[in-house]
Parts: structure tokens; C-alpha cells; sequence
């Protein structure tokens, strides 16, 4: 393990100077670096990398050697992440985004999905060097709360995130403040996909429809407004399929 962790640091510097190659792309500004710069993007790569460790430090006890160790692992997934981006670059390179044929394109898809992915779901989710370093250092139940932890936050933020659909849908399915506040004590961690990506999050808060007891609404809402949360449950069940659960 700490040798696949050397490397993989060794192989973030070995691959430093390719990385200017990528960093004026088009394409990868618009779909890997989410609208920034490739030094914007680095920046907040390297800040969500510290706030991981951070927020690890803060659940549970690790030594100072534990901790280095899981920041070069870290520092291997930021090293991997780097190879695929260039790896894309290289291949991307001749691309003009103003004339892509749709062959082309898809071809490109899915090429740059899996670092897209990467992005949008932490560099430190499942199969992560992070990941399988800190199942290897920490103690069984050190990791549990850990993990229990990063649920605990994306189910409130995914609940806060359905409070906010319920408003936004309001032309669609007016409600009541009680009504409201009462379909949303319905929702449960159960109802709530996980390993949201960013850019999934808003329909999310559509999807969570799907899941709701129909019986424990009926007894929130009236005829006309079941009427109006069965369309939306419709709608929201051909979406269950693009959500981990």
C-alpha cells in the first residue's frame, strides 16, 4: 500500500509539466473544471482535499503518521485524477467545440466521463486510493462513523434540497405551509439517493417523489392535489434509475 502511495505522488510530479497541455482547453473547462480556470480548479481540488482530512481529523482520533499517510493518498487520487485529464487533453486536443459531429461527440463523452464523474463525486468516494487507505488504517468502527458522517450530511442536504423542489413546484402542486412541512416529515433516508453527483442534485429533490408512501399522502393532501403529486410521482419515477440508492 505505501508503495502504490509513493508512486502515485512520485507520478504527480513525473506528470507536472504535461499538464499545461490541458489547462487552456475548451472542453475541459466546460466539462471537467466546471466553468473554471485549470488553476481555479486546482485551487478548489486542493482546498476539498484539506477539508477532507480536516473533517476526517475532527470524527475521529488519528495519529500524525495516519494522517500522512492518508494525505499521500490523497495526493495519489489528485496525482490520478491529473493523468486522466491530460490523457484527455492529449487525445481532445484537434477538437473544435464549435464543429463536432455527433459520432464525435459521444466518443468524447465517454472519454471524459469518468474524470467528469471524479469531479462531481469527491475524488475520495469508492475505489479511491483515500478510501482503501483509510479501511486499511482506521479501525472498523473509526470508519463506520466516518461514513456515517458524509450520509448524515448529504441526507440533510438532500432533504433541504427537496424542501426547496416542494416551493418551486408550487404553480404545479400548491401547498400549505402545514401541508408541507408534513410531506416532508414523510421523507426518510430511504427515500434519498446516495453519492449524489453536483450536477444531479437539483433533480434529486424531483426524484424523491417517486418515493414517497402514496397512502401517507392521501391523507395530507386533497383530491385535486393527489391528482397533481400523481403526475409528478409519474414524472419522477423515470428518473430512479439514474440515482445509486
Amino acid at each position: 500500500m505505501l508503495f502504490g502511495l509513493l508512486s502515485c505522488a512520485a507520478l504527480h510530479l513525473s506528470c507536472a509539466d504535461r499538464f499545461a497541455r490541458a489547462q487552456d482547453s475548451q472542453l475541459l473547462q466546460s466539462y471537467i473544471y466546471q466553468g473554471k480556470t485549470f488553476d481555479q480548479f486546482y485551487t478548489d481540488l486542493s482546498a476539498a482535499t484539506a477539508a477532507t482530512l480536516a473533517t476526517l481529523g475532527s470524527i475521529v482520533e488519528i495519529d500524525a503518521q495516519e494522517l500522512s499517510l492518508l494525505k499521500l493518498a490523497c495526493e495519489g487520487d489528485v496525482a490520478r485524477l491529473m493523468q486522466e485529464i491530460t490523457h484527455i487533453a492529449e487525445q481532445t486536443k484537434d477538437v473544435d467545440m464549435n464543429n463536432i459531429q455527433p459520432e464525435r461527440w459521444n466518443d468524447i463523452w465517454d472519454l471524459i466521463m469518468p474524470a467528469r464523474q471524479k469531479v462531481e463525486l469527491g475524488l475520495q468516494g469508492q475505489g479511491a486510493l483515500f478510501e482503501k487507505s483509510m479501511l486499511t488504517i482506521l479501525q472498523p468502527e473509526q470508519a463506520r462513523t466516518y461514513h456515517d458522517h458524509l450520509r448524515k450530511s448529504e441526507v440533510e442536504f438532500l432533504t433541504a434540497t427537496f424542501k426547496l423542489t416542494l416551493f418551486e413546484l408550487e404553480s404545479i402542486l400548491p401547498l400549505t405551509n402545514s401541508q408541507r412541512t408534513a410531506i416532508v416529515e414523510l421523507v426518510d433516508q430511504s427515500m434519498l439517493p446516495r453519492n449524489v453527483q453536483l450536477g444531479m442534485a437539483q433533480l434529486s429533490g424531483v426524484v424523491v417523489f417517486a418515493k414517497l408512501p402514496r397512502d401517507k399522502v392521501s391523507e395530507i393532501l386533497n383530491e385535486d392535489q393527489m391528482k397533481a403529486f400523481n403526475r409528478l410521482r409519474k414524472h419522477a419515477q423515470g428518473f430512479v434509475g439514474s440515482f445509486k440508492w
